[in-house]
């Protein structure tokens, strides 16, 4: 590989691994929301599977997450936020580790998008206010995710959680929290993705 491609396959793993960190991290939080009575029954079988969906995008499975999911329904909510509603990069790199790699990270930027736009579907308005402040924030760090500032997002999630006690919740501690690697680097990515 060369030193181009390493250089690209470090800066695509770091947001990967951040990206991952935040679905882990919104996958633990969702059931908070869910343990108030005032969430919509008729939604909470849609919020399961979200969380279903949202922990294999955390462990690196976003085309197995989003196989019954319509291409529309990914796009239409990608495209309000200004992503491409397709990959306009990745088929260009030749290197397929790295190629791979801006595959993920498109992939897991459009899920963030899609997720956040079910996360405000779950709202009717007959929920306590606590529920919708907790859907509110996960939908807007998602979309924040999903505009590339996963990195910045990442750091917040880990000072708010230490603040409040409940560091197990954030960053690689999610990940581990799920059963997941909590690691990601240049040689581990490389390595899972020759192995598929």
């Amino acid at each position: 590989m060369s030193e181009e491609d390493n250089r690209a396959l470090s800066e695509l793993v770091d947001e990967i691994y951040w990206l991952r960190c935040e679905f882990a991290y919104e996958s633990l939080v969702l059931p908070d929301a869910l343990q108030y009575k005032t969430f919509p029954k008729s939604r909470r079988r849609f919020a399961d599977e979200q969380i279903k969906r949202i922990q294999l995008s955390a462990g690196g499975k976003v085309a197995a997450a989003y196989a019954d999911t319509s291409y529309l329904s990914l796009n239409h909510s990608s495209k309000r936020l200004g992503i491409p509603h397709s990959d306009e990069e990745s088929w260009k790199i030749e290197n397929k580790v790295v190629r791979h790699a801006s595959e993920e990270r498109f992939a897991l930027r459009r899920a963030a998008s899609y997720e956040a736009d079910v996360l405000e579907a779950h709202l009717t308005g007959h929920e306590a206010k606590k529920v919708q402040v907790i859907l509110f924030e996960q939908a807007a760090r998602l979309r924040e995710a999903a505009k590339g500032e996963a990195y910045k997002l990442g750091l917040w999630v880990q000072t708010y959680e230490r603040a409040e006690g409940m560091e197990e919740r954030s960053g690689k501690h999610a990940l581990r929290a799920l059963g997941m690697d909590e690691l990601l680097t240049n040689h581990g990515y490389a390595t899972s993705v020759a192995s598929r």
